[in-house]
């Protein structure tokens, strides 16, 4: 591990002015540079990633061998104060070293990548009479996409109803009135949500009921009172009980999948993944019901770290006929 510090070290820490090619990682940066998909120079928009991934694990790797984190502890004002210094002499611009070379390519490719248009131009056009979109020269009717999101939905209800909540007969399923519901959305308190207790203790006597009646659910546990005499006498099974679970990510992942493209505009990562259906401890839930509808809200856009203010957006899902 050591010489494989040393190394990094002397690759990192190195002074090449003139001839960026006297370094190892300018090596490496150039073979980088061919996409082996096509056995060409990779684009602007292309490169920069691999280029902006590259700088910052060197910029991690510069920090570890500045200041490790083993003696992180027994490190004082000698120690902190030579990290600077370093970091002018070889992790900055114009200082001659490879990564001042990759920061000045960097800033190159991305400049050219605003310039040049999208790489997905010219990969999707319109028929004459607009009912067939071609995604790369294949053409895919209108109507698909409709018929696509109501079978991703169909398919979601499906994996809830028979294999979360064990029920397949359809009259045995139940509906909820979204109209009954009235969502008060200036509560703050932890663990508010729009469902009241008793709409809670409702639904959990419902499940447990299925648990004890369904012979799915029954495969999850077993009953033995004599080791567990003072409770109900259920212990689950580890392997069953594992597959339930690997059910419930695959459902929520699907429910997350449905979300996203049936809630208008399509959010981004850090925008959707943080849906939250009662108040945490520092965040307020992001879903509520209005006008019968359910709504997300998401707090967050790319041009917060500008403004330090989040744009606040609601979409609302589609009311879908069964």
């Amino acid at each position: 591990m050591d010489c494989w510090v040393r190394l990094s070290g002397e690759l990192i820490f190195q002074r090449v002015f003139s001839d960026p090619f006297q370094s190892g990682i300018v090596h490496f940066l150039a073979v980088l540079g061919i996409d082996p998909t096509t056995n060409r120079l990779r684009s602007a928009p292309g490169f920069s990633p691999v280029l902006t991934a590259l700088v910052y694990s060197v910029r991690v790797l510069a920090v570890e061998l500045t200041l490790p984190k083993r003696h992180r502890g027994e490190q004082g004002r000698t120690q902190l104060e030579a990290f600077p210094e370093k970091r002018r002499s070889f992790l900055v611009l114009g200082s001659y070293s490879p990564m001042s070379f990759m920061l000045r390519h960097l800033a190159y490719a991305k400049r050219i990548a605003f310039q040049e248009p999208s790489g997905m131009a010219g990969a999707i056009w319109w028929l004459h009479d607009q009912s067939t979109i071609c995604f790369k020269g294949r053409p895919i009717p209108r109507q698909r996409f409709a018929s696509g999101v109501q079978t991703l939905v169909s398919d979601t209800e499906s994996i809830l109803w028979r294999e979360l909540l064990w029920t397949d007969a359809v009259q045995e399923r139940f509906s909820v009135d979204t109209s009954a519901i009235h969502d008060d959305i200036t509560i703050s308190r932890r663990g508010a949500s729009f469902l009241v207790p008793e709409q809670q203790r409702t639904s959990k006597k419902w499940l447990m009921e299925r648990l004890s009646r369904s012979p799915a659910a029954k495969r999850l546990y077993k009953c033995d009172t004599e080791s567990d005499p003072g409770g109900d006498g259920i212990q689950w099974k580890s392997g069953p009980a594992c597959r339930y679970l690997r059910r419930i990510e695959r459902f929520l992942e699907q429910l997350l999948l449905c979300i996203h493209i049936t809630g208008g505009q399509p959010a981004r990562g850090p925008e959707i993944l943080p849906i939250r259906w009662r108040n945490g401890q520092y965040q307020d839930r992001n879903l509520y019901v209005m006008e019968h509808r359910i709504v997300i809200v998401t707090r967050y856009h790319k041009t917060l770290s500008q403004f330090e203010k989040p744009e606040v957006v609601p979409r609302f899902l589609p009311v879908l006929s069964s």
